[in-house]
């Protein structure tokens, strides 16, 4: 088998397997799991891109268990018998070593197994001979030395065909001292009760003479093959090859089979343990995460299972998710799964049914290739598609068995234990169990072979691109610049150093930063989310960019030095410890000025104490700082007033100003004062304004000032345009008072917008009152928004086109009209089976005694005809006789036959009757002789149908009244009673 992704010696391959896997090795390649080329350095960032750790096989050794196991019973073991299903020689494995021929054997058992003609009839592989044919098998093929063979009459053509007589002409003398017989696709001469279902090596497939082959290998695989095919322990039972599996001896057949890379298999109980094991559950322990993307199976001697799924779970084995669904047809994917197996993959997650693996055939040594990914929409952009990366994500993977490949029905009759010689050969034997994948490293790491001493079975990633973790899950410490992401084709990304001037090391990224772009990274761009912490060299700030309290960054340093803060130079009783960034100018007191804070700042005095003045300096003329007066009156300059010149005069105001004029506006103010502090004017209603010079709000065109009269309910704040008087309309209002709705907007005062579908109204403005736009056709409701009567898919909205007659209404459901009971299609346009006559649809209940014999079915007339008539039935469905006939019956030629009533003593003197041949009387109610005997006739007669059908009928109310006028014209005949209490008894 191939294994060239196992360790160990080399071993051969199988063209034929390399085509197998050919599928698989692409499809990695597709998904970037191939590597090419010398492998980089794995600590090294310098590759940008995307990186993916190569592919594996990710369930090799890892732990499996099993729900139940062959020759095992709550962990005891037990010696526990099953048969193979396919042939009668004991199963061995070799098929792993068959691989191993040369090529020419190989290649020369492919084409002979691949030819055509072959076929199962119940469960045996089956094929034809006929001479002068391909499928000849004369005599002659035992001495000509190709791989063609010899072959009898099977003894279906009779038990004289046991003996055969095969006859060898020499043409001359000589001295035999040997023989070799190589049988071809039959056992020995005398075994008996052996029955071949198939070759020994393949279960039902066609019988082909590969051993002459075999034969060619090198010595040392004939001889493991002999070896192995001669191991002791199985026997025949019933004509079946058998053997026994008992768990903790050389016949145990356990779990970890499965993932051991040896020939040997897992076997499950078989079925005469009982019927319930055949729902088998294998799970295996990844022990981490793994990215799955196929599976292979190769099958032991066993055909593959019937019905089964698959599960993973993505939470080391606490919840499974079904992964995909197995059946033998595309029927039974429904009827068991509710899953269609043709129907396309629309989502990258969609659970599918697969019915490729249902043939009963190979019945051993079967494989099966899955490809979890094939198909889906993002397989060739696997990185970019975060919903298939999670669909293929598993810590454990679990094989939910339901039913095996069987060749007769075992679960028909539950009430019955089904027989031990069958059941016991049906089981699940797996060889190997593959799971091709690769660890998660986030695009982050070309390989996973880091090593943890405390985690020996883990497969850790070796991260690049300034990532660490398990599976380089996140940025390293002082690289968080931006936040971690999985890098991708469509998205590369590294972790970024975050950019602290070389102050320090260490960063934490901080989403607000990143939102607001406050922090700077290593191109000086104001980009990503990193802040610096710790910051040395008297340094702080985001990126420490900034320089401590006491410190100035003089303009020759550059805030990559590590000296870029100088301490201020500065008189500490004078200033406030700061200084000003480049100059080192200090920060003053307020008494104090000048870049060394050594002069006296304006409205102090005496240095170096500086002193505060006695006057208000701003307001006294030439900035005095001393009264100059004996009463202490400082000189006041205009617009000052107080002793100390402290204080704006009137007409003045905001002594921080300097107490500039009010300046209030004329027509606008009520006085050409204002307040002291604010220098606000006292304005007229109308006007506004600092200084009166504008019109309040709610008034327009200065200096008028006229009121807006906005109306409230549209307005914002009632405020109109300043110049012209236009109010500011809130959303969905028009008019100069905003007093009518605007266009697409309706139902003043509240003004909601119309909202009129783009492709179901006609236009975008609707009724002003009642909000109803104007729709097409085929459009309806208040916004056109859905589909008119008769149409369906919004917004097509399409015509239904019900067919009138064959439908309920005029709606439809996605296209489909609701049809009456008779009719069908998309339109109800067309019959249901077994309805005629287009267009009334009738059923087809011809009366079968009154249609002709050569009537071939309704389906068979033309439209506007239903049933064709015997010569004496009418009606629409030839259920009625005809007029002067009764007793309608399948066995009269014409249906209905004749009233035969006696004219003379009946109505109008017409041939008529009723349906039980009761001829209409006279007035004077007699009859002749002959009409008595035609009467009871006619009753002897009646009583056949009556009683046939079983149909509880009056035939006594009948009786009375025939047996009345019988009694009048022949008293002395047998009197009716008599005649008709067998007749009513028959009913």
């Amino acid at each position: 088998m191939f294994r060239a992704y196992k360790k160990g010696p080399p071993l051969h391959f199988t063209t034929t397997k390399l085509l197998l896997l050919l599928p698989i090795l692409s499809l990695f390649c597709t998904l970037a799991l191939c590597q090419t080329g010398p492998p980089s350095s794995p600590t090294s960032s310098s590759r940008l891109g995307p990186l993916t750790p190569p592919s594996f096989n990710v369930a090799e050794g890892r732990q499996v268990s099993a729900s139940s196991t062959c020759g095992e019973v709550n962990g005891r073991p037990i010696r526990e018998m099953y048969c193979v299903i396919a042939g009668a020689s004991r199963y061995t494995p070799h098929n792993q070593y068959t691989y191993q021929m040369k090529e020419r054997h190989k290649t020369r058992i492919r084409e002979m197994r691949a030819e055509a003609g072959s076929f199962i009839q119940g469960g045996q592989n089956c094929d034809y001979c006929e001479a002068g044919t391909a499928s000849a098998h004369p005599a002659s093929n035992l001495v000509d030395g190709t791989p063609n063979w010899y072959q009898s009459p099977p003894l279906s053509r009779g038990m004289a065909y046991s003996e055969v007589n095969i006859t060898i002409d020499l043409e001359q003398e000589f001295q035999i001292v040997s023989m070799f017989i190589q049988m071809a696709n039959s056992p020995k001469p005398g075994l008996t009760n052996l029955i071949l279902i198939g070759d020994k090596e393949n279960g039902a497939s066609r019988y082909t003479p590969h051993n002459q082959y075999t034969y060619q290998m090198k010595e040392r695989h004939k001889t493991r093959i002999r070896e192995m095919r001669a191991e002791a322990g199985s026997f025949i039972q019933g004509g079946q090859n058998c053997d026994y599996c008992e768990a903790g001896t050389a016949s145990a057949h356990p779990a970890s089979n499965l993932v051991d890379g040896t020939p040997n298999w897992y076997q499950s109980p078989p079925l005469s343990r009982g019927m319930a094991y055949s729902e088998v559950n294998i799970t295996i322990d990844l022990e981490q995460e793994f990215q799955i993307v196929s599976m292979f199976i190769q099958m032991a001697n066993s055909p593959k299972p019937g019905a089964w799924f698959l599960e993973r779970s993505a939470d080391f084995g606490k919840t499974y998710q079904t992964w995909q669904y197995f059946a033998t047809t595309a029927a039974e994917c429904s009827r068991l799964f509710g899953v269609g197996s043709l129907q396309p993959i629309v989502k990258d997650d969609d659970v599918v049914c697969s019915s490729e693996f249902g043939n009963l055939v190979p019945m051993e040594n079967a494989e099966m290739l899955i490809h979890l990914i094939e198909g889906r929409p993002s397989k060739n952009n696997f990185g970019g598609s975060p919903m298939l990366k999670q669909f293929v994500k598993a810590t454990n993977v679990r094989l939910r068995l339901l039913r095996p490949s069987h060749l007769m029905d075992l679960y028909s009759n539950r009430d019955t234990t089904p027989d031990a010689t069958v059941t016991r050969r049906y089981y699940y034997g797996i060889k190997e169990l593959h799971l091709f994948g690769r660890c998660i490293c986030n695009g982050h790491s070309a390989n996973c072979e880091a090593q943890d001493p405390s985690r020996p079975r883990a497969r850790l990633c070796l991260c690049e691109h300034n990532t660490e973790g398990d599976q380089c899950e996140r940025c390293k410490s002082g690289y968080v610049q931006k936040k971690w992401r999985a890098s991708h084709d469509t998205d590369p990304f590294v972790c970024e150093p975050c950019n602290c001037h070389g102050h320090s090391g260490e960063c934490v990224y901080e989403q607000e930063l990143d939102m607001k772009n406050a922090s700077l990274d290593i191109h000086g761009r104001s980009l990503g989310g990193g802040r610096c912490q710790n910051c040395q060299h008297n340094t702080q700030g985001i990126n420490c960019n900034q320089c401590t309290p006491g410190f100035y960054r003089p303009a020759s340093k550059q805030w990559m030095d590590l000296d870029v803060c100088q301490p201020c130079r500065c008189d500490p009783t004078k200033h406030t410890g700061n200084c000003a960034e480049e100059s080192g100018d200090c920060e003053c007191l307020a008494q104090f000025t000048g870049p060394n804070c050594d002069q006296c700042a304006a409205g102090y005095y005496h240095p170096p104490e500086c002193r505060p003045c006695d006057c208000h300096v701003n307001g006294t003329e030439g900035a005095q700082c001393l009264p100059d007066r004996p009463d202490g009156q400082c000189p006041c300059r205009k617009g000052f007033t107080g002793r100390l010149c402290d204080k704006c005069a009137p007409g003045y105001a905001n002594i921080t100003a300097d107490c500039p004029p009010c300046g209030c506006d004329v027509d606008g103010s009520t006085s050409s004062e204002c307040d002291v502090k604010t220098a606000a004017c006292a304005c007229k209603s109308n006007f506004g304004g600092l200084r009166c010079e504008q019109c309040a709000k709610g008034y327009y065109k200065h200096p008028q000032c006229e009121f807006c009269d906005c109306d409230p309910s549209g307005t914002e704040d009632q405020v109109c345009d300043s110049a012209n008087g236009q109010c500011l309309c809130r959303t969905g209002f028009a008019g100069r008072r905003c007093d009518r709705c605007d266009d697409q907007f309706y139902g003043y005062p509240n003004c909601r917008e119309c909202g009129c579908h783009a492709k179901g109204a006609k236009t975008m403005e609707c009724d002003a009152r009642t909000g109803a736009c104007p729709c097409f056709a085929n459009f309806t409701g208040l916004t056109c928004e859905k589909c008119s009567a008769g149409h369906y898919r919004f917004p097509d909205c399409l015509a239904c086109d019900c067919f009138s007659v064959g439908s309920k209404g005029l709606t439809c459901e996605d296209g489909q009209c609701y049809c009456r009971t008779n009719f069908e299609g998309k339109r109800c346009e067309k019959c249901k089976p077994n309805f005629f006559n287009w267009p009334v649809c009738e059923e087809c209940n011809c009366h079968p005694s009154g249609v002709v014999p050569e009537f071939a079915g309704c389906d068979k007339v033309p439209p506007g005809e239903l049933c064709t008539c015997r010569a004496n039935v009418q009606g629409r469905t030839c259920s009625q006789c005809k007029p002067n006939t009764w007793d309608l019956q399948a066995h009269h030629l014409k249906g209905c036959v004749d009233c035969n009533c006696n004219m003379t003593g009946t109505l109008s003197l017409f041939n008529s009757c009723d349906q039980f041949a009761i001829c209409a009387p006279t007035a004077s109610t007699t009859f002749g002789p002959t009409r008595m005997l035609d009467a009871s006739r006619a009753i002897a007669t009646l009583a056949v149908p009556l009683a046939s059908r079983a149909i509880r009928k009056p035939v006594s109310a009948i009786a009375d009244r025939v047996s009345e006028d019988v009694a009048v014209t022949s008293p002395s005949r047998t009197t009716s009673s008599q005649r008709f209490g067998t007749i009513g008894s028959v009913g």
